[in-house]
């Protein structure tokens, strides 16, 4: 993360927001009817309560480290089959969420998005920490959408088509058929 999407960081090291967040931060509290001094508590509530969860993060790091370094290393193999599983059914099912997100996107572009998605290495579309990369599958779709034929420009060969002088009328043909059988 950095600081220009979440805002910048004072010297405590809690983020405040941009101005634009600001402005709509000012506008909700109106519509809810709150006073500056309850905002100034609110937001002091909120620092609290980050800090505490930071607080509790390492804690809780700590105490997995301990439980770590207290394990035989049966127990420590087992842990580890239990996260690489857990890693791998993450990634199972991030991919066919990636999946659908794509086939959603090619709809309308690209005439059969499944064949299409069957050749993608999904994992591109997938970040680290196991979400769906929006702006990849974004950037897909953008790339067949600039592939694919303007709608409208395709001619089928389809339909009336002008008549040239070696084409017969079919009216007059079986007009002629019909009179020459009377």
């Amino acid at each position: 993360m950095s600081d220009t999407d979440e805002g910048t960081t004072d010297e405590t090291g809690t983020t405040e927001p941009d101005t634009d967040d600001w402005a709509a931060l000012t506008e909700q509290l109106k519509t809810e009817g709150l006073e500056p001094g309850q905002v100034a508590e609110r937001l002091k509530a909120s620092r609290k309560w980050e800090q505490r969860a930071k607080e509790n993060s390492k804690a809780a790091d700590e105490l997995d480290a301990l439980k770590r370094s207290s394990m035989s290393d049966t127990e420590k193999a087992v842990e580890e089959a239990k996260v690489e599983a857990r890693n791998e059914v993450r990634a199972e099912t991030a991919a066919r969420i990636a999946a659908a997100d794509i086939k959603a996107a090619l709809t309308g572009i690209v005439p059969d998005p499944d064949s299409i998605i069957e050749d993608l290495n999904l994992t591109r579309y997938v970040t680290d920490d196991g979400e769906v990369d929006a702006k990849a599958v974004k950037a897909l779709a953008q790339k067949y959408a600039e592939l694919a034929p303007a709608k409208g420009t395709a001619d089928l060969k389809q339909g009336a088509r002008g008549r040239t002088s070696d084409q017969t009328d079919n009216n007059q043909w079986l007009r002629d058929k019909v009179a020459s059988r009377q």
